[in-house]
């Protein structure tokens, strides 16, 4: 079951036909405050508790419930003292920290709109260097501005090898992933000015 709601706050910086609130209904905060129970703790930890009084842009959730990828994606405005302090811990707790603009990212080849591993894409950088941690395939999430991929930081709080979630909540035949993420799960941030996404996908 995937629930998506989807917020314009700019026009400038993410292009979709959305809705027109900033703050989420409570469906919504329903939603969120359910799938973030469905997960062990240690995986949602650096999500916020509830998102009622949030300007929220992006809601994306995609429930463990069959052999699929599951993920939570949301998309918040925060303030500039949010946003200072949200980068602040952020640096002292990513276990990385990438660009975009970065010669080589591993991102995860995966299509959340159609549920589907992506063949032969050019935007899949995959490097020798095996102590590089699978992103989110942020790019999937919407139609986001030049500035946003040149500038924007990704922190990652973790990313593992193995099965955190029952096996009938996993993928059957992993992601496209290089061997060894067979299965695993990939959590964190991107920062782009008053921005920030987080991240949690499980395969």
């Amino acid at each position: 079951m995937k629930i998506i709601s989807l917020v314009l706050i700019e026009l400038f910086f993410i292009q979709y036909n959305c809705f027109s609130q900033e703050y989420p209904d409570e469906k919504t905060v329903q939603g969120y405050k359910e799938i973030i129970s469905l997960y062990p703790e240690d995986l949602v930890s650096h999500f916020p508790k509830e998102i009622a009084h949030k300007k929220v842009l992006i809601t994306a959730f995609k429930y463990p419930k069959i052999q699929e990828l599951s993920y939570i994606h949301i998309m918040l405005i925060l303030n500039d003292t949010g946003i200072e302090t949200l980068k602040k811990d952020a640096l002292l707790e990513a276990k990385a920290i990438y660009h975009f603009t970065d010669s080589c990212l591993m991102i995860i080849p995966y299509n959340y709109e159609e549920n589907s591993t992506i063949i032969n894409t050019d935007s899949i950088r995959y490097c020798q260097n095996s102590n590089m941690l699978p992103i989110s395939n942020i790019r999937t999430w919407g139609d986001f501005v030049p500035d946003f991929y040149k500038n924007a930081i990704i922190f990652i709080f973790n990313a593992e090898k193995g099965c955190f979630l029952k096996n009938d909540y996993l993928s059957k035949s992993g992601v496209g992933l290089p061997n060894g993420w067979q299965h695993g799960y990939s959590k964190g941030i991107v920062i782009f000015k008053n921005y920030v996404m987080y991240w949690l996908d499980v395969w």
